[in-house]
């Protein structure tokens, strides 16, 4: 492989490290909403009798069926990028 193959290849793998930390770093964002929905349904139990129960527990399921979707393209645009470039070798 010449040098410049070698740059152009380290560039690339660079660039699929950066977008995989990104979708970790947002999955972290996401976990932290989603502990702090368990908090305000435990909450709610307590002090409001679950009045708010149900609006929260569609909240909860929104949000986790619209990032289980990001996460699996985003998977899948990794997994295509890596073997585009080689990386799966």
């Amino acid at each position: 492989m010449t040098r410049m193959a070698s740059t152009s290849k380290s560039k690339e793998l660079k660039s699929i490290a950066e977008e995989a930390s990104f979708q970790l770093a947002c999955s972290m964002e996401f976990t932290r909403w989603m502990v702090s929905l368990s908090k305000a349904i435990q909450l709610d139990l307590e002090h409001e009798d679950g009045r708010n129960i149900q609006g929260l527990a569609d909240l909860s399921q929104y949000i986790a069926e619209v990032h289980l979707g990001d996460v699996e393209r985003a998977c899948k645009a990794i997994d295509l990028s890596l073997n585009q470039s080689g990386g799966d070798q």
